[in-house]
């Protein structure tokens, strides 16, 4: 096993901060949307947008923070000048983590989506299915099929693995 150098921690501590601010804000603009509470998720959104649109924002672990904040800007429908930054992010998380691609795939459809970039997303969705079923993540070929619309499907597939569809606050 390689050693880390006291060098490692240093440079990496020093991102932590962002990494967490991102986290954060996306668990807490999620919980407001479990609870129905769509205007108070939106300055949660803004600060996990905010913290993302840097561009040496970090990409270890924080493969959920960005599936995440995809799901929350579909669900708000929300548009942000952030959002081309986001997409960098997770495009770079996907080349430098190859079994990220399914995940960033999807969350990058929504994205795209949100955004009202219809046609890119199905086509994010397409690769991202295709990446889910190679690389044989349920959780990862269910979301992609529901960006594609193919709703029965993936709801068989969260029925069996016990995780729910994503949902738009009413």
């Amino acid at each position: 096993m390689p050693a880390l150098g006291e060098d490692h921690f240093a440079r990496a501590g020093a991102k932590i901060p962002a990494i967490q601010r991102l986290r954060l804000g996306v668990a807490q603009a999620r919980f407001h949307l479990l609870g129905d509470d769509a205007p108070a998720a939106r300055p949660a959104l803004d600060d996990a947008l905010r913290t993302a649109d840097r561009p040496d924002m970090p990409l270890r672990g924080t493969l959920e923070a960005w599936a995440g904040l995809a799901e929350v800007l579909w669900a708000l429908e929300a548009d942000d000048p952030a959002v081309r930054t986001v997409l960098r992010h997770m495009s770079r998380l996907a080349r430098r983590t190859p079994s990220a691609a399914a995940r960033m795939g999807w969350a990058a459809a929504l994205t795209h989506e949100a955004a009202g970039r219809r046609p890119r997303a199905r086509r994010a969705a397409g690769h991202a299915l295709a990446a889910a079923r190679r690389l044989g993540i349920a959780f990862d070929e269910a979301r992609s099929l529901e960006v594609l619309g193919e709703t029965e499907e993936a709801a068989r597939i969260h029925a069996r693995l016990g995780t729910t569809p994503l949902t738009r606050p009413r």
